[in-house]
């Protein structure tokens, strides 16, 4: 008999939903099939075909609505709230790319990188044609050094857009941060075909022929840029620097004077200026050229530990030190900075500290601290 009263309730409910003309226009979604308009709750299946339709439009609608506020929350760095009204115009509508967009970005920028790149999954699953989430996958997964995978995708946005300088860039990149050098040169080679008078393109030539101590290939990378424009400073500064190490002093040293010349900011040209000097035996100039370096960049590292090293020779110890410590505090890593530490404190009578210090030089790859550690040492564990 309930069972026989509920089907007559639900039957003339229906009838008269279908009668009326609800104003759906106030309606609240408050569940995946409810509504509320003014005080009363409708379940989806109790209307009609057209008040459906009106419904799916108004989701449609509500949607955006969400997505609007997303941008708002997004522009004052409120990356959560952007977040949760992007939940709520999915909810509304699944088929949203742009939402899907913000979202993985979003989440992206929040640390969830899985969730990020569901999102943008699912943007090429409802637009494949859009390069952008193929981009935004490449991005994280270079982040996180899965450069195969970077690669995959980045080869996918080529294929849409092969006229994209952005993708192009990054594809570049994924290949020096995989030092995978090789597909490196390849890849400047075809830029340099296509645009052989962008001394850009034999600049990051030659720093990958500078990677790889491939000092000739380097020289004539950096020539060919110069040639094109021979007003560039760092060019200068880097073909000198392939000069020096192909064991070319007095060309090197003409380019990095050139460098200066063109750039009196040239803090690495000065610094490499320096060590030629150094090696020259003409350490007052040295000092002097380690010294604009250090002032026209006060976080040059190297730079301060060479400047130690000339401290040390002079029996300056304090300021040896002083510049070694400097260099440190810059770079904790910076191996012969430590080593040089060592060597100061060893002379300033400060054997534990000396030993601590060569310690951390031999432990980040400097094989003759522990020459230093061996007869120095013993018993100071």
């Amino acid at each position: 008999m309930r069972f026989f009263l509920y089907l007559l309730f639900t039957f003339f409910t229906g009838f008269w939903l279908n009668a009326q003309e609800l104003d759906l226009s106030m309606a609240i979604f408050i569940g995946p099939n409810k509504i509320k308009v003014g005080k009363d709750v409708y379940q989806l299946d109790q209307l009609n075909k057209i008040q459906l339709e009106k419904i799916e439009n108004l989701k449609i609608e509500k949607a955006k609505e969400a997505y609007k506020y997303s941008l708002s929350h997004y522009a004052n760095n409120q990356l959560n709230k952007a977040v949760n009204q992007l939940n709520k115009a999915l909810a509304l509508n699944q088929d949203f790319p742009n939402a899907y967009l913000l979202r993985g970005s979003l989440k992206s920028e929040l640390g969830y990188q899985e969730e990020a790149i569901k999102d943008f999954d699912k943007v090429l699953e409802l637009n494949p044609e859009d390069d952008t989430p193929l981009i935004a996958k490449a991005i994280i997964h270079k982040k996180n050094k899965e450069f195969a995978l970077a690669q995959k995708s980045l080869a996918k946005a080529i294929a849409l857009d092969s006229s994209n300088h952005t993708v192009q860039s990054l594809l570049f990149q994924v290949y020096l941060e995989n030092e995978a050098y090789k597909n490196a040169s390849k890849f400047l080679e075809k830029r340099a075909e296509q645009d052989p008078i962008n001394p850009e393109t034999y600049l990051s030539s030659g720093n990958i022929w500078l990677k790889t101590k491939q000092w000739e290939k380097a020289e004539q990378s950096f020539t060919k840029a110069i040639l094109i424009n021979d007003t560039l400073s760092l060019a200068y500064t880097a073909r000198g620097i392939a000069h020096y190490y192909n064991d070319k002093k007095t060309e090197a040293k003409l380019d990095f004077e050139k460098a200066i010349a063109l750039n009196q900011a040239a803090d690495i040209a000065f610094n490499n200026k320096g060590k030629i000097l150094f090696d020259l035996g003409e350490l007052s100039l040295a000092l002097e050229a380690f010294s604009h370096a250090i002032a026209i960049n006060p976080s040059n590292a190297i730079a301060l530990q060479n400047r130690a090293v000339i401290y040390l020779k002079l029996q300056k110890f304090e300021k040896a030190k002083t510049d070694c410590q400097k260099a440190i505090d810059i770079d904790g890593t910076y191996a012969n900075a430590w080593l040089a530490l060592g060597n100061i404190n060893e002379m300033l009578r400060m054997p534990e500290k000396a030993c601590e210090a060569w310690k951390k030089a031999q432990s980040l790859g400097i094989e003759v601290a522990g020459n230093y550690i061996k007869i120095n040492c013993a018993g100071k564990e």
